[in-house]
């Protein structure tokens, strides 16, 4: 009889985590990483892929997708807004934060061999 109520007691906390759950909300952390050269969200507890992250200035790719790489670098996410488009459907802002250690150092890459071996 402990063993069943236990049973009822745990599917009350597993159950809401099923991927049939709702719509992300407001404040729901997220997973963020790369794949394919793209930063992807994803639902923590479900590990759905929401859907991939765009900027609103270009420059930020070139700054942001190298930090999601690093494995020094922490990050944080969640939403923030969720906003429904006939032509999009559901579109979230999102704010990631960036969790850079003070030792991390940028290392200075040159691709001059590759590509004098490309020009000829």
């Amino acid at each position: 009889m402990l063993k069943d109520i236990f049973h009822f007691m745990m599917q009350e906390y597993v159950l809401p985590a099923d991927p049939k759950a709702s719509a992300p909300t407001i404040g729901e952390p997220l997973n963020i990483f790369l794949r394919e050269d793209r930063a992807v969200v994803e639902e923590i507890v479900t590990g759905k892929v929401l859907g991939s992250v765009s900027f609103d200035e270009d420059e930020l790719y070139y700054v942001v997708l190298p930090l999601l790489e690093d494995p020094k670098v922490q990050t944080h996410a969640s939403i923030t807004k969720v906003e429904k488009s006939r032509r999009f459907g559901n579109r979230m802002n999102v704010v990631i934060e960036l969790m850079i250690p003070k030792d991390l150092k940028d290392v200075a890459v040159s691709n001059e061999r590759q590509i004098k071996k490309r020009i000829g």
